[in-house]
């Protein structure tokens, strides 16, 4: 991702240099898909999140992560999948063994995009209606108290009633949204600088510059010169 600051003219003469670079060094392309031209208060799609600007009187422009509505409807498009009539002849712990996976791992990737927890709602009653339109389906012949009685169940601990066979049917709406933890972010262990090589030290054998008295280890001022032999014979 590269982010250019001033006038269109000089964003597309970056693009063409950027392009010209990568043609002629990398033997790459630019994508004509991914690469886009806006403004960062119309936003753009950067690792399936909507990134842009918004106005704030209290703070001026500021980012924000969004969830970009076509996600959402993809992630419906899928769960429609796993609830159609197809499977009807499945029990429903089935169903909601396939769905439990994908709803959680597609809320855990948002939960911290602004709006995330509205989104969620409703993606919990679009579920909700689903499961319950696969339910008349397979009990076609079976009235919808009774449904409600078998899989309409509230669950110990909790004031709200889930979809439930032998395990519950996930709520997405239950994961925390929360920004991103700058203050706690810390460095990788990768990224800490090490006075001396494990690896090196482990691997290479005597002689390759990291024993006593040898060139090459954590502290190559100790070494002695290659040259030392030949100095000391002139003095002599």
């Amino acid at each position: 991702m590269v982010l250019v600051a001033g006038t269109e003219e000089q964003v597309r003469t970056e693009k063409e240099e950027l392009a010209s670079f990568l043609s002629a060094e990398l033997k790459l392309t630019l994508s004509p898909e991914k690469t886009r031209i806006t403004r960062l208060n119309e936003g753009f799609i950067f690792l399936g999140h909507r990134v842009r600007l918004r106005w704030d009187d209290r703070w001026g422009y500021w980012p924000r992560l969004e969830i970009p509505k076509e996600k959402a409807k993809q992630l419906c498009h899928n769960l429609k999948q796993l609830t159609g009539r197809n499977r009807v002849h499945e029990p429903l712990q089935a169903i909601i063994d396939d769905i439990n996976p994908v709803l959680m791992g597609w809320g855990n990737f948002y939960r911290h995009c602004i709006g995330a927890k509205a989104v969620f709602t409703r993606i919990d009653h679009y579920v909700w209606t689903r499961v319950w339109s696969w339910l008349r389906k397979k009990y076609s012949k079976t009235g919808a108290r009774k449904i409600y009685r078998l899989h309409w169940r509230k669950l110990p601990g909790r004031n709200r009633r889930q979809w439930t066979d032998l395990k519950p049917l996930a709520i997405v709406a239950d994961l925390k949204v929360e920004r991103h933890n700058l203050i706690g972010l810390k460095y990788p262990d990768y990224a800490q600088p090490l006075l001396e090589s494990p690896v090196h030290n482990e691997r290479c054998p005597p002689g390759s510059g990291t024993g006593d008295g040898e060139t090459g280890g954590s502290n190559p001022a100790q070494a002695p010169h290659p040259h030392d032999h030949i100095k000391s014979g002139r003095r002599a």
